[in-house]
Parts: C-alpha cells; structure tokens; sequence
C-alpha cells in the first residue's frame, strides 16, 4: 500500500478502468434525465417539430439581443468577474444557421434539440417559491402565479414530487 497504510482495494484487483473519469452530469434527481432530455423527450410526445424550435429560438435570440441592446438587463445583472453580458445570445444567428445544426441529446432521426434551440447548461440561475396563499400572505409577499394544473403522466415526473426526499433513486 501507498504510506504503510493498509488498503481496502488491492493493486492486483485494480484495471486501468477504474481510473476512467466520469463526466459531470447536471440532471433532475427523480428521472435522472438533464433539462434537454426532457424536452426531448416532451417535444416528441407533444409532436413539436424541428422547425417550430428553430423559429421560436431564433425569436428567442432576437429579443434577447434586443433587450441587451436597449439596457433592460442593465440592472438586473451582477457582472462577476467582469463579465456582464450572457454569451449564450447570438446576435449574428439566423434560421437557416439553426437549421444546420446537429441534434444533441436523440442524434437519431427523430431527434429535434440542438445547441442552438436548447437552453445550455451552462444557464443562469433562477428560483421560484412555491407555497400557499396564506404562507404568503402571512409573509407580505405578493402572489405572482398559481399553479393550476399538471398532467397526471408529467406530475410524476416534477423534482417537486422529490422535495422531502423519499421518491429520489440513490446511487
């Protein structure tokens, strides 16, 4: 052993394998499936097409270009380290660039998300409290949304139905 100390996995037993890094993942911990992977896999059961993702991305690009431009996220902004703008915006993108781009989660021919009409991973952050009326109320915090409704196949799903922990697939 390394040090004189005693060891739990002997060299013999030890392969070059089991050196093998493994790739950070960032996935929902009920599914273990990332963000992309469900909208894959939502875009194939809801029958969205390639192109109404491209045209919605590249409507999505224009108005955060826009938006840029004209100061909106001016003061909504933290420029950590200096950087101060998103680079995942492409000011310069246009349908028939999205149009080219290779699917990235089913690279098959069913497969329809791509770098250009997926959220990367690399996203900003965000957060929602989720709570009752009276909880918010007895706070002073203003109700900005209702949840109203889940399909019952979906609900299965929702990190949500994870929260205290017992429905979470360990290991």
């Amino acid at each position: 052993s390394i040090c004189g100390m005693p060891s739990r996995f002997p060299a013999a037993k030890l392969r070059p394998g089991d050196f093998r890094p493994a790739l950070p993942r960032v996935v929902e911990p009920l599914t273990h499936l990332s963000m992309g992977e469900h909208c894959e896999v939502m875009a194939k059961e809801w029958h969205i097409p390639r192109e109404a993702q491209d045209e919605l991305a590249l409507e999505g690009h224009r108005n955060a270009v826009r938006a840029w431009d004209e100061g909106f996220f001016d003061d909504l902004v933290v420029a950590p380290f200096g950087l101060a703008r998103d680079n995942n915006v492409r000011a310069d993108t246009a349908l028939e660039k999205l149009a080219r781009l290779p699917t990235v989660y089913d690279r098959g021919p069913q497969g329809t998300l791509t770098a250009g009409n997926s959220t990367p991973l690399t996203d900003g952050a965000a957060a929602v409290l989720l709570c009752s009326e009276e909880w918010a109320r007895e706070r002073g915090l203003p109700v900005l949304a209702y949840l109203t409704h889940a399909r019952p196949r979906w609900s299965r799903r929702t990190a949500g139905r994870a929260a205290d922990g017992t429905h979470l697939r360990r290991g």
